[in-house]
């Protein structure tokens, strides 16, 4: 993040794909270190992410800007006039999954 002055959003990729080594928190914890703002952990199960508590953190500072922004730019696609149509393409999948 200093050495190529990004200050956009970074977070990981699943940090339960096995890609790196050490338990899920270490993983986690070295992400963050290494200057991820969010490491994302997707496979829902509970004794790994009951490790994550001991390691994350909530957002603040930098990092919740960051996401913040992000969120707004992602957001920024949606309109009064389309919000209704993304809620029923929400409950669509949802309900057919």
């Amino acid at each position: 993040r200093k050495i190529i002055g990004f200050n956009g959003l970074i977070m990981t990729d699943d940090i339960n794909m096995h890609a790196l080594s050490g338990t899920v928190a270490s993983r986690a914890e070295n992400a963050i270190a290494a200057g991820c703002d969010i490491a994302l952990h997707c496979s829902g199960d509970i004794l790994e992410m009951q490790s994550l508590l001991t390691v994350a953190e909530p957002l603040c500072n930098e990092a919740l800007s960051r996401t913040l922004v992000a969120e707004e730019i992602a957001f920024s696609k949606f309109t009064d006039s389309n919000i209704e149509q993304i809620k029923d393409e929400l409950a669509s999948i949802l309900t057919t999954a």
